[in-house]
């Protein structure tokens, strides 16, 4: 059965002209051959068992002891058999010895494999043999565990049917139910406790446990065991009174995270049937033969999703989504496109009967969509998942409770299911953070009598302890006293717009599509502000918040509650540094150049550089030289180079420079210099703004062309370009605050002098109706006028 390259049970005869047969024979006498090679060099021998012990346990599905025990057990009958020698020969002896041998390294490595150290083990055993041996024994140890994961693990209480879960304690106690419960989760436990030291038999009872859960209707998977492997300390800790870094604590989380990786692995297979795996294979294959081939098939698919998933049309940037059907199949980017989706599916198809296999597909693909920017998660996975029933109704002519539509669906459960774990993962928020979060505002808002009074509380905090936070606020004097501030109705909108994000936040914690929305909404937001708002000012709040946090709750610094805010504002930084790099407009083959082409050309030099590429300036940016009033601008080359003031000057261009290369890897960084640079630029008098810096940043690629000897469509002219088109985007937004217009402003201008100008005439007529306004509204300003007479009627 470990055998999916070619059919196993085919006769002897068949099995020998099977090319895929052949290759296995020669990849397992190819690993004897390493072994035997080798029995005269310790070192080089022990080296080659660790080899193939690894190779067999990477291996998906594992191949371990259960198959080489019976080898190492029967291996004697083939020797005697093959070579005509006695039973007992020093042959027979010789082959069981070294098969025992690569067992005892596949023993070693197998028990690494499920994370078990020898202290672990020690201490699984041990502590349990304590805790069943107080008062009541083993039945009242079960008791006390089962009510402890009954306070601990969310919504357990609910899964059970057969006695009412939400009694209390001593109730529960004398329910016999209860009592039975206890006991069939005492077995389980044994079930691994007895076998730590046994990989074999520990792996089989992990399996069947895990099994026996996932079997459950509804299921009982890392939902529920996730945050048993999480919080088991504490009830060890608590139980045996020992502290949180103890072998005993620690051997727990072990034991239950060995558990949680097997769990994960058996869950794919058991949520897809055995009757729907099949349906599988054979539904995609329908389709495909419907559809004339797999990329047809392929696009009508994608074609549906693009109808039936909620916003899915807005996520794709390489082609126009919106387009029509017949437009999309015509554009050879949605038909790769559809291919990649395509592929994606049928890694997932190709594998459904390989438990390994399958996974590894699985994780493949959650990874990747994970890591598009945004990123593609449950959001888009849920409502596909839900609805992919529907798709196979109509293309297929199936009931929507056939083989051919839960297998659909349950394939995606299945995929979807990893997808919320690497989901959760990637965020950064443990179970004890999720947990800690939800509890901790709680607190907070009910210590401040409502959330907008927990908001306001942190927000004045914010005020006194994140840099400059006070002047980034232009709707309200944030510099006034937080007496007065309360009285200011612009702050109280403020207070709610942060307190509404905070909880977006928190009401999402265990809703990894939406927490992750939630966070990119969020950030967006912040930096589509003019000037944005970016790691400069939510750094800070990531460093000190666990103060905040400790101050209010009157907790610890380090407790969980403190440093619960701290990841998940280490969450929200994640992604406001990766859509900053995207709002600036520098990828990672323009940071590359950068960095490497600033080493070139300031190999001789950075004020040799700099007077080079500022002379160069003179004579590529219009107007250039008439902004310089401390040294003559005008005077020739030679001369310029000789002047200690435009030495200085050139100083002054160059370390603004060097800043922003050596920043571009730090987003927070880069920002802040930009922001920097452009306010400089811009309280020059005259303000030196971007009628200088648009045909800089059209024309540095060909001074870069020059100086560094490279192509027009090399990355060291694109990636300058790049950075100068990044200092552009700040400096217009700060230019317009600059100026004092906000976004409202600018939006109402436009729109109200499109109403006071339509029609025929429509310019002149509104001018007119402005000029005569003034003139009725604004003294003496008749009196201005010399070339008609001002005076006169409005008619």
């Amino acid at each position: 059965d470990q055998f999916s390259k070619f059919d196993a049970r085919k006769s002897e005869a068949e099995l020998r002209n099977d090319a895929e047969f052949i290759n296995q024979v020669n990849n397992i006498v190819g690993g004897l051959d390493s072994i035997l090679n080798n029995l005269d060099k310790p070192g080089q021998l022990q080296a080659a068992l660790e080899r193939l012990a690894d190779y067999h346990l990477d291996h998906k599905p594992r191949i371990g002891l259960e198959f080489f025990g019976p080898l190492q057990k029967y291996i004697h009958l083939y020797i005697e058999s093959a070579l005509n020698v006695a039973v007992g020969s020093e042959e027979s002896r010789a082959w069981t010895d070294l098969l025992t041998a690569l067992n005892k390294v596949i023993r070693d490595h197998a028990i690494d494999r499920l994370g078990l150290s020898d202290n672990d083990r020690e201490a699984i055993d041990s502590s349990w043999k304590k805790l069943r041996s107080g008062a009541g024994g083993r039945r009242n140890a079960g008791i006390k565990l089962v009510q402890w994961m009954l306070r601990t693990i969310p919504n357990m209480r609910d899964r059970f049917n057969k006695f009412d879960a939400k009694q209390s304690d001593a109730a529960l106690q004398r329910d016999p139910e209860f009592l039975a419960q206890v006991d069939r989760i005492l077995g389980g436990v044994e079930s691994l406790v007895n076998n730590v030291d046994d990989p074999v038999a520990l792996k089989a009872a992990i399996d069947r446990l895990a099994d026996a859960h996932l079997s459950f209707d509804p299921r009982v998977g890392l939902d529920y065991f996730g945050p048993l492997q999480t919080y088991i300390h504490d009830y060890i800790e608590e139980a045996l009174g020992v502290g949180a870094d103890s072998d005993e604590a620690k051997g727990w989380t072990d034991l239950f995270a060995a558990f949680n990786k097997v769990l994960k692995e058996r869950t794919v297979l058991k949520i897809v049937s055995d009757n729907e795996r099949a349906a599988l294979r054979s539904s995609w294959d329908s389709l495909k033969s419907a559809a004339g081939g797999t990329q047809e098939a392929g696009v009508r698919l994608v074609l549906w999703m693009l109808q039936n998933v909620p916003n899915m049309r807005e996520r794709f940037n390489k082609f126009n989504a919106l387009q029509g059907d017949d437009a999309l199949r015509a554009d050879a980017e949605f038909v790769k496109q559809v291919e990649r989706i395509a592929g994606g599916l049928e890694s997932l198809i190709n594998n459904v009967d390989n438990q390994g296999k399958l996974q590894a597909a699985i994780d493949r693909l959650v990874n990747a969509h994970l890591n598009f920017r945004p990123s593609v998660g449950l959001e888009y996975f849920q409502p596909l998942q839900e609805n992919i029933y529907k798709y196979l109704e109509s293309a297929l002519i199936v009931a929507a409770d056939s083989n051919e539509a839960k297998a659909w669906t349950h394939l995606l459960s299945a995929f979807n299911t990893v997808l919320r774990e690497h989901s959760l993962e990637k965020i950064g928020l443990s179970d004890v953070d999720r947990k800690a979060l939800e509890s901790s505002w709680k607190k907070l808002t009910d210590a401040a009598g409502g959330s907008e009074n927990a908001g306001t509380n942190l927000v004045f905090w914010l005020l006194d302890n994140v840099p400059n936070m006070r002047d980034r606020f232009t709707k309200f004097n944030a510099h006034q006293s937080n007496a007065a501030l309360q009285d200011d109705d612009e702050f109280r909108n403020q207070v709610r717009a942060i307190t509404r994000g905070i909880e977006s936040f928190v009401n999402n914690v265990n809703n990894p599509a939406a927490l992750q929305s939630s966070i990119e909404n969020l950030v967006d937001a912040h930096l589509n502000f003019q000037p944005s708002i970016g790691l400069s000012y939510f750094g800070s709040v990531q460093q000190y918040i666990h103060l905040y946090i400790a101050k209010a709750l009157g907790v610890a610094s380090n407790s969980d509650e403190a440093k619960s805010w701290t990841n998940l504002f280490a969450a929200f930084n994640k992604v406001l540094k990766e859509h900053s790099l995207e709002k600036i407009g520098i990828s990672d083959s323009d940071k590359r150049a950068l960095v490497s082409s600033w080493k070139k050309l300031t190999a001789g030099g950075r004020q040799n550089f700099g007077v080079d590429l500022v002379l160069w300036m003179f004579n590529n940016v219009p107007n250039m030289r008439e902004q310089f009033t401390k040294f003559d601008a005008k005077q020739s080359d030679a001369d310029l180079r000789r002047d200690p003031n435009f030495l200085k000057q050139v100083n002054n261009i160059i370390n603004g420079v060097g800043d922003l290369v050596d920043s571009v890897n730090d987003p927070g960084k880069l920002q802040a210099n930009l922001e920097r640079l452009t306010d400089v630029h811009l309280h020059f008098l005259p303000s030196v703004g971007p009628e200088f810096f648009g045909p800089l940043q059209k024309n540095i690629h060909t001074f870069i062309e020059q100086a560094l000897g490279v192509g027009a469509d090399s990355d060291e002219p694109k990636a300058w370009t790049d950075l100068i088109g990044a200092f552009n985007k700040v400096l217009n937004d700060h230019a317009i605050q600059h100026i004092g217009l906000s976004e409202t402003d600018r939006r109402a201008l436009d729109s109200s002098w499109k109403r006071l100008t339509a029609g025929e005439n429509g310019v002149q007529k509104a001018g007119v109706n402005l000029v005569l306004w003034f003139f009725n509204n604004i003294p003496n300003m008749r009196e201005r006028f010399t070339k008609f007479d001002a005076n006169q009627a409005d008619d």
